[in-house]
């Protein structure tokens, strides 16, 4: 699969990602621009959420200026291509992001992207926030 969104120049390749011994959705290499899709989720333009990451220091780097409205092609594996439009952007603190806000809507077909924001923690371990796109399937 490949994951393009044109209006921030962004067309990258999206590789299938699980969840590491904490239970947190895995994150591709940050010396690769690489998007990783939740392949035990919903599959993208399926119903239900479909959920992509990437670091925000590489392949989201941009992704911050994603606003309502844009449009993001996901390529899929079988030469189909399905558009999907951002409805909304939202920052969550770390500690108030739920599997509910990434993982729960089942009522249509969704995309949810999702990168680090905000600074870094004193350890240095993470970020302070997080930056989520949420996109529905164009009809």
């Amino acid at each position: 699969m490949r994951l393009s969104i044109p209006a921030i120049g962004l067309s990258e390749r999206v590789v299938p990602m699980g969840v590491n011994s904490k239970g947190d959705l895995e994150v591709p290499a940050g010396s690769t621009s690489d998007i990783g899709w939740y392949a035990k989720g919903t599959v993208p333009g399926d119903k239900g959420s479909a959920v992509m990451d990437a670091h925000v220091f590489a392949g989201f780097s941009h992704l911050d200026k994603v606003a309502a409205g844009d449009g993001i092609d996901v390529a899929m594996a079988d030469g189909t291509t399905r558009r999907f439009i951002v409805t909304a952007t939202k920052t969550f603190a770390l500690a108030d992001l739920t599997p509910q806000e990434l993982y729960s809507q089942d009522d249509g077909r969704y995309l949810h992207l999702i990168t680090c924001a905000g600074t870094l923690t004193p350890d240095h371990s993470t970020y302070t926030q997080r930056l989520v796109v949420y996109a529905a399937l164009a009809k």
